[in-house]
């Protein structure tokens, strides 16, 4: 399931990817749009090369709002040339095979 930043997807956004099956198992229509079904917390955040691309201030809002919807136990990876430092104070950081994954600290939502 991908997390996306704004609640709301358009019809165009929905229907040009998945099959009529998954779009109505996975998305609900309410009014000015589509939204996920029954996803509150992920287990896993990709946000590969986004942050990149904007300034300290959309940064912070788009990390929050990141962890917010991260499970305690799950797990956030950003691109190779990404990084928390300066965004937020103290990430809790997991190596796995040289791979760094951003992680939550339990009970912090």
């Amino acid at each position: 399931m991908i997390l996306f930043l704004s609640p709301l997807l358009s019809d165009f956004e929905v229907m040009r990817g998945p099959s009529d099956e998954r779009k109505l198992r996975y998305f609900e229509k309410v009014n000015d749009g589509w939204k996920v079904k029954g996803e509150d917390s992920y287990h896993l955040i990709l946000c590969r090369n986004v942050l990149i691309y904007h300034k300290i201030e959309i940064k912070k809002l788009v990390v929050e709002s990141l962890f917010t919807n991260l499970q305690n136990d799950g797990s956030l990876l950003l691109g190779v040339g990404e990084t928390l430092l300066g965004i937020i104070d103290n990430p809790a950081v997991v190596s796995i095979n040289s791979v760094s994954f951003y992680s939550r600290k339990k009970n912090s939502r």
